[in-house]
């Protein structure tokens, strides 16, 4: 039987791609984005012409780090509305996570085309100029979005990350602290502040970055590592053991905090102990050699002793 495409069946049609669509953004906003794609299947199925559910069933292949299948999505919406700024956005987005970088730019580029004030396309194409060593670009772009918009705190963020780059360093603490001035609870922009101390060998005040980034996400293993470091720089071996033992009680399976614990003891004359983290350490991990060194060689030490 021929079906008749009156009115009514038309508007059966939208009603129902409409209502998937709706379904498919709750399911999307609650990280349920398998779901979230059944949901925009339908309605593309019911409605094919509607650029906004391509545009948000890529962002939920994106979500899923589906970026071929996103960037198809993105052209399919921009097909459909050559002028559709954010899908342009969105495409270079996913371009960018593939590290193809020249079509990452290019779709940032017309991003701004079309909206010159579009401030996170700004920090993103700073971002993908830093990728292919356009510094110069980077900072153009970065120093741009700050000017739109100078309570944005990634900006700054990555524009220390620049400086960092650069050996600009007191530029690159000046940018992470404004970032933490917007947000006291960025917890990686203290961590990068205190790698940018580490490397000024201004170990305690690298410490104090590290302590608030850990304080903020005890299982922060960076900033546990780096510390860690930075009581070996400064001789402070019982510190270091205090810290460890924290991480191991934060996470026992932190085979890392073991590690750094057995090299502690190690300094300290504590050999049974060390030989005991590295022990740990190989279990988990047989071909890490520097535990298997450092266990021989705290084996040797132990030796002699006795």
């Amino acid at each position: 039987m021929l079906i008749n495409y009156n009115n009514n069946n038309m508007s059966d049609f939208y009603s129902k791609a409409i209502k998937y669509f709706h379904e498919g953004v709750f399911h999307y906003d609650n990280d349920q984005f398998n779901k979230a794609i059944e949901l925009f299947n339908k309605s593309i199925k019911n409605n094919p012409c509607d650029s906004k559910v391509y545009n948000n069933r890529g962002l939920a292949y994106y979500k899923l780090k589906e970026y071929e299948n996103a960037i198809n999505d993105y052209s399919e919406a921009i097909e459909l509305n050559t002028d559709y700024t954010k899908a342009y956005y969105n495409r270079g987005l996913a371009y960018y996570y593939l590290e193809e970088y020249e079509d990452a730019i290019i779709n940032y580029n017309k991003t701004i085309e079309l909206d010159p004030n579009y401030t996170v396309a700004y920090v993103n194409r700073g971002l993908t100029y830093k990728a292919i060593g356009k510094y110069v670009d980077a900072m153009h772009d970065y120093n741009k979005a700050i000017e739109l918009d100078p309570l944005y705190k990634v900006t700054y963020y990555n524009r220390g990350n620049l400086y960092d780059e650069l050996e600009e360093y007191e530029n690159a603490i000046n940018d992470y602290s404004e970032a933490i001035k917007l947000d006291p609870n960025y917890a990686t922009a203290y961590v990068n502040r205190g790698l940018i101390y580490h490397k000024l060998n201004q170990y305690e005040n690298a410490i104090m970055n590290y302590n608030k980034a850990i304080k903020i996400n005890p299982r922060d293993t960076i900033a546990c590592y780096n510390k860690s470091i930075a009581y070996d720089e400064l001789g402070e071996y019982e510190k270091k053991i205090v810290d460890c033992n924290e991480a191991i009680e934060n996470n026992s399976e932190d085979m890392i905090a073991y590690y750094n614990r057995g090299l502690a003891y190690s300094e300290i004359g504590k050999y049974e102990n060390a030989i005991n983290d590295f022990d740990k350490v190989i279990k988990t991990y047989p071909d890490f050699t520097e535990a298997q060194i450092n266990k021989e060689l705290a084996i040797k030490k132990k030796n002699n002793l006795e």
